[in-house]
């Protein structure tokens, strides 16, 4: 992992996951590129990003906008996607920045890829201006979906799902350079790292306490007690931030990163689904 902008050089396996505690579950139907109609936005420094779109078997105005982890692609998803797909929503799994099929060398860990959600959302309401939109992120893609609930949102977006999501990005890339990368001098590197950032790149550190309180929309923060990539602390960093909004959260015993759905299969699926009817109704 090379570290520039404050971002990170992706060469990777999709099969090599940050934390060994990490489970999810596999549909291998929904892994075929072939069900997907390919989306695509071009960004404000002219990438073009590629989401993959399931359209529900009867028309529905409900959509949910998927945005994957850390190392991850659109189609890690293959579960819930099925899940969603048979409760009759609208799925769209995007690839962020610098993963799977969408441009970019480099990616940074929420500020960019925030921008680019909210471009998504835009699209989603051209294709369809009666849309109803829930956006369901988990570990990096759930600080996205924060950073991008702290914005100015137009009325289809009805709620946001977070699993997992650190905090704070500065805070997120020390513990894991020092306890899962096990990376020497981390104190000295990360923050060198983080000043060059902000002075070729203009770049900016981002912290979702900070700006939760601006949240409006129903948002739903699930974390796993055992998680050793994002730790448990930040679920009430993060779900105390957000004062203003109609809220839940839910903790999983027991469960590594991301691994709630894996551990407790049918009180995942239940939280999910009762969070986004409730709120697409």
């Amino acid at each position: 992992i090379e570290q520039e902008e404050y971002c990170f050089d992706v060469e990777f396996s999709n099969d090599e996951l940050p934390d060994p505690t990490m489970r999810f579950l596999t549909e291998e139907k929904y892994l075929n590129p072939k069900l997907y109609k390919n989306l695509h936005i071009t960004t404000s420094d002219d990438l073009v990003m590629i989401a993959h779109y399931l359209k529900a078997e009867k028309p529905t105005h409900k959509y949910v906008l998927l945005l994957h982890g850390y190392r991850g692609y659109a189609y890690e998803w293959s579960s819930m996607i099925k899940l969603l797909h048979d409760n009759g929503y609208n799925v769209i799994t995007v690839d962020e920045r610098a993963h799977g099929d969408s441009q970019g060398k480099y990616f940074t860990m929420g500020y960019l890829e925030a921008k680019d959600g909210l471009l998504w959302v835009d699209h989603i309401i051209e294709l369809d201006p009666s849309a109803q939109i829930i956006v369901y992120g988990h570990s990096m893609g759930a600080h996205i979906a924060m950073l991008m609930a702290s914005n100015n949102l137009p009325l289809n977006v009805r709620g946001f799902i977070e699993d997992c999501g650190y905090n704070n990005v500065h805070e997120e890339l020390l513990h894991a350079a020092k306890n899962i990368y096990k990376y020497p001098l981390s104190n000295i590197f990360v923050p060198i790292g983080e000043l060059f950032s902000k002075i070729f790149y203009k770049y900016r550190v981002t912290d979702c306490a900070n700006v939760l309180n601006k949240c409006y929309v129903p948002m739903c923060f699930i974390h796993c007690c055992d998680d050793r990539f994002v730790p448990f602390k930040n679920l009430d960093i993060v779900y105390n931030a957000a004062k203003n909004c109609e809220k839940e959260r839910h903790e999983f015993k027991g469960a590594g990163h991301c691994s709630g759905e894996f551990s407790e299969t049918k009180r995942y699926h239940q939280i999910i689904l009762n969070f986004i009817e409730k709120h697409t109704k």
